[in-house]
């Protein structure tokens, strides 16, 4: 009765009875239990890590999911070895209905390796990478001091300061006899810190653009019948922006640190606005599109604000 049975299950349910089984033989037997890491796509396990009891459960486990895996990709050759080792990996049949029964219990084939039995589910499912480190050349003219993960940046425009002790990272001035560059190094990161790598490198090396070079965004002004009005105050620290869709409405600007704006003289309606440090620069321009937004009209018609029209250097060299 019981193997008609078992011939009537699916291929899901027929390897968690062979594990069942397995499982507690061992554990009548009183034998170690020792556990294996797996790792399996997210789909298949809500993107968690889990152990599992026993090596011998993989050998019996292997079995089954190998015979599924011959019927769920017929294929013979090379193609076939592959599309069966990719069913393995996968482990298609493990559900929460053996982990319920055996707490910390799943299955994986091939990437299983010992473990300490005290290891328990981790939300993190990708492999880490020992060590990725990003490189950034320091050019002449330009000093780099970094103390505590505050990065300073000195330069003929200036200096910019920036802390980023939010990141977990090692960031270091190597200096030689003909040059010297900017090591940034992450140890045993998943995906989401090593890409902190490229980040910080991308700031550092916009603060090194910044006290060389500058920046300078332009803004036009466009409106379709009533002409915008943008009055330049406080020696360009601040604007004042009058008559925006004909409103009574008198907007106010100010500029963040370190930034100026002014108004272009080869062209009409357009302002400039010049810095050293991007984040200010590019956060000072968002403000004043910000302040001119059509609000209660459809904005496929009416147009009217202040948008930024280029984003360059302060020197063009």
């Amino acid at each position: 009765m019981h193997n008609h049975d078992e011939k009537n299950l699916d291929p899901q349910s027929r390897l968690v009875r062979k594990v069942e089984e397995v499982a507690g033989k061992r554990k009548q037997k009183g034998l170690a239990d020792d556990r294996l890491v797996m790792r399996m796509p997210p789909a298949r396990t809500c993107g968690a890590e889990y152990t599992w009891d026993s090596s011998f459960i993989l050998n019996e486990a292997r079995e089954a999911v190998t015979a599924n895996a011959a019927r769920s990709h017929p294929r013979t050759g090379e193609e076939g070895k592959k599309q069966r080792d990719k069913q393995l990996t996968i482990a298609a049949f493990v559900h929460f209905k053996l982990r319920s029964q055996y707490p910390g219990t799943s299955i994986h084939a091939p990437n299983v390796y010992y473990c300490p039995t005290d290891l328990k589910k981790t939300n993190d499912r990708k492999m880490r990478d020992v060590l990725q480190t990003e490189e950034l050349d320091i050019p002449e003219g330009v000093a780099i001091e970094i103390k505590s993960r505050i990065i300073k940046v000195t330069g003929p425009r200036g200096t910019l300061t920036k802390n980023v002790r939010h990141v977990d990272m090692d960031i270091r001035v190597l200096k030689t006899k003909k040059s010297s560059k900017v090591t940034l190094a992450v140890w045993q990161g998943g995906r989401k810190h090593v890409a902190c790598l490229r980040t910080i490198r991308s700031l550092i090396n916009n603060m090194v653009i910044g006290v060389t070079k500058g920046f300078l965004y332009k803004m036009r002004a466009v409106y379709a019948h009533f002409p915008i009005n943008a009055i330049i105050q406080e020696s360009g620290h601040a604007i004042e922006i009058r008559n925006f869709l004909g409103e009574k409405t008198v907007r106010h600007v100010k500029m963040l640190d370190g930034v100026s704006v002014s108004e272009s003289k080869a062209q009409k309606d357009e302002l400039i606005l010049e810095g050293n440090d991007i984040e200010n620069v590019s956060q000072s321009a968002a403000s004043i599109q910000g302040i001119c937004r059509v609000r209660n009209k459809d904005i496929r018609k009416f147009l009217d604000g202040i948008y930024v029209s280029d984003r360059t250097t302060i020197s063009q060299e």
